[in-house]
This record gives C-alpha cells, structure tokens and sequence, in this order.
C-alpha cells in the first residue's frame, strides 16, 4: 500500500519536472541573444570618435557567441525504482530527448538544475523507502510479538480451567 502511494507520488513527481524542464528550454530558445543582433550601420566619423574614447581592453573581453543546437538528454524514469526494487509506472526507461534551437547559458543552467534536483530527490526517496521498510519490518515484529504472547495468554488461561 504505501509503497503503490510512494510510486504514485514519484511518478507525478518526475512528469512535472520532465514537463517544466522542457517548458523552460524550450522558452530560452525565443530570448533574444547578443550573437543575433546585427550591428548597425554609424556615420564613420562618429565611429572613430567613440573608438578614441574606448578602452581597448574592452575589445579583448567581447564574447562571441556560436549559435549550436541544443540536444538534452532525458532523464532516467526507471533508476528509481530499480533501486528500490519496485516496478516502474512508466513504459519508456528515460524521458525523452529535448531538441532545441539554442544552446545558451539558461538552458545549461536549467538541464544542471534538472539533473541536481532529480538526484536529490532519488537520493531522498530512497531514505524514505529504506525508513518505510525498517518502519514495516519492526511493526510486524511487534505483531508477532504481540500474537504469541495472546497465544500463552490463551495456553495458560485453558490449563486453568483444565
């Protein structure tokens, strides 16, 4: 039973944060980046005007962005539950791939962030099923306990009417 309540749980879980990591690469690919603005046409004596005043170190530290593709890989749905030794919900063992037309520093920042916060919570999930487990296990040796000791109870009240 809890275990079914832990897999329902996980698996909404992991389709919302497959669903919003997708949303989000998929947004950063409509921002607008430095590499696509063209530059402007300017009166050449206003250029060399303003490149009198430049710092030529400023120059140096212009980045150049090159505009790649973006291919993030999905995410294990299964390792979670193979872990724990339980069936997995899902019919496919990753979510997935995300094809975008970017590869910017957001969408970097959002796969990382999607990774970290799946490992965080297979590593919290297992600790909760261990702890569901140890929990399980001591309730039914208190069960046990509990019955043999209504069991001489029974013995010792029948060979005293015996």
């Amino acid at each position: 039973m809890i275990s079914k309540c832990s897999i329902k749980c996980s698996e909404s879980f992991l389709q919302e944060l497959v669903k919003c990591s997708e949303k989000l690469l998929l947004q950063f690919d409509d921002l607008l980046i430095s590499s696509e603005v063209l530059p402007g046409k300017s009166d050449p004596l206003r250029a060399k005007q303003a490149s009198d005043f430049r710092n030529p170190e400023s120059e140096k530290l212009k980045v150049s962005f090159e505009k790649k593709r973006g291919i993030w890989p999905g995410v294990s749905l299964v390792e979670l539950y193979t872990k724990s030794l339980m069936k997995s919900p899902f019919s496919k063992k990753t979510s997935p791939l995300i094809n975008t037309v970017k590869n910017t520093l957001p969408q970097q920042s959002t796969f990382q962030s999607r990774n970290d916060v799946f490992q965080i919570y297979v590593s919290s999930f297992e600790r909760r099923i261990a702890s569901m487990e140890k929990r399980k296990k001591k309730l039914l040796h208190e069960e046990q306990r509990w019955f043999e000791h209504w069991k001489t109870s029974i013995e010792n009240i029948k060979q005293l009417f015996v």
